[in-house]
């Protein structure tokens, strides 16, 4: 199951960095760029296979987006990868939650003028 998303854009060496993190690191990896991911969930998209192309993306614990930044999305395929990278980020955001519990701020009371 997807645990980490990784988006690099403006680094040289980007690429070979971020697989080297996560093979050192023991994980499997999946790696696309921006480009070929959307091409690719544009086309399962039309042809309602949009579940298994996103399963292709989820089954890594590690998947590497690069050259994000280098073309504009439209809404389509912005919502496309939104699909792919939201619920790795929203189980996180539950686990946290279940760990650390319910956090709030406490803002300081405006001091009387």
């Amino acid at each position: 199951m997807l645990q980490s998303v990784a988006i690099f854009s403006g680094i040289a060496g980007k690429t070979h960095l971020a697989c080297a993190i996560a093979v050192s690191a023991g994980h499997s990896a999946y790696f696309t760029t921006l480009d070929d991911m959307v091409r690719k969930l544009r086309a399962a998209d039309d042809t309602g296979d949009l579940n298994r192309q996103m399963r292709t993306y989820l089954r890594s614990s590690v998947l590497i987006i690069d050259e994000v930044g280098y073309l504009p999305l439209d809404r389509r395929d912005a919502n496309l990868v939104f699909q792919v990278i939201a619920p790795p980020l929203r189980e996180r955001i539950r686990h946290h939650h279940k760990q650390w519990g319910p956090h709030r701020a406490r803002l300081p009371r405006p001091s009387p003028s």
